[in-house]
């Protein structure tokens, strides 16, 4: 029970440094390059650090360990040729293969949580934000961040691209390909009117993300799953990246204002 508190609290003090360098530098870009101009906090600000240091408690304390018993327990269905060959490549490498093969199954997972309605209602909480900003991206029922984080990182696990923790450590290019897509899921929700260029087809920007957040005409929505790679959209025609950005977030139906009442959302008859 000690160590439990002492690993809570570790967790703690480590998401609080995250969050003070994500609002020094996001937070920061906002002010400066807002795409919509704000008139202060947004409505649920509050709310939703509380998803940002409760939604990473459960990522560490209960995603990360699921992930390696699942890797070990699903191990035996891909050759081990194939995972040392994964293993043996440059961390560099195996990092960059590994955000592209988890991208692709996050895809497939994040547009299932669009189109089955058993799943869109745990979904629904995440894109109930009508202003975006970089901490919407914490905003997220705790059954979609084990879900959708099972999913994309228990295939990487299988094919060798990442490696479960051993004594507590994680390898290199492991850290990396989680660092990468947490710090890049909270960059592309950021209200900043940058835009790429040509680079914004192969790397998720915020004006990709924010069309996929948009609650606009019909054949404006439901677009760009993914999380890092548009060419994923592109290959499956759900790519949608006009020069302009949206003027409506959110969704048309009702949806709690509190917390304790979006949690208990995806429950209630519909």
């Amino acid at each position: 029970m000690i160590m439990s508190l002492q690993n809570v609290a570790l967790e703690l003090l480590r998401l609080s440094v995250w969050f003070l360098l994500l609002l020094l530098l996001l937070g920061g870009a906002e002010m400066l390059f807002a795409a919509h101009k704000s008139k202060g906090l947004r409505p649920a600000y509050w709310q939703d650090i509380g998803y940002f240091f409760g939604n990473g408690l459960l990522f560490k304390l209960a995603v990360v360990p699921l992930l390696s018993i699942s890797a070990l327990a699903l191990s035996f269905l891909v050759p081990g040729s194939l995972q040392n060959w994964a293993i043996s490549l440059p961390v560099s490498m195996r990092a960059l293969l590994g955000l592209f093969v988890g991208d692709i199954a996050y895809y497939f997972v994040h547009r299932a949580m669009h189109q089955v309605p058993g799943l869109w209602r745990f979904h629904a909480v995440h894109h109930s934000a009508v202003v975006l900003d970089w901490l919407v991206s914490a905003r997220a029922h705790p059954f979609e961040i084990v879900f959708t984080r099972w999913i994309s990182f228990v295939v990487l696990y299988v094919l060798g691209l990442a490696r479960p923790q051993e004594s507590g450590m994680a390898d290199l290019s492991t850290l990396l390909i989680f660092a990468a897509g947490i710090v890049w899921g909270f960059f592309v929700h950021a209200n900043v009117r940058w835009r790429f260029g040509p680079l914004e087809w192969l790397i998720a920007t915020p004006a990709f993300h924010h069309w996929h957040h948009a609650n606009e005409a019909e054949g404006q929505r439901d677009h760009n799953y993914a999380a890092m790679f548009p060419l994923i959209d592109r290959v499956f025609s759900t790519l949608h990246l006009p020069y302009t950005l949206p003027k409506r977030y959110g969704i048309d139906e009702a949806m709690e204002a509190d917390v304790s009442g979006q949690l208990m959302h995806p429950f209630k008859r519909h």
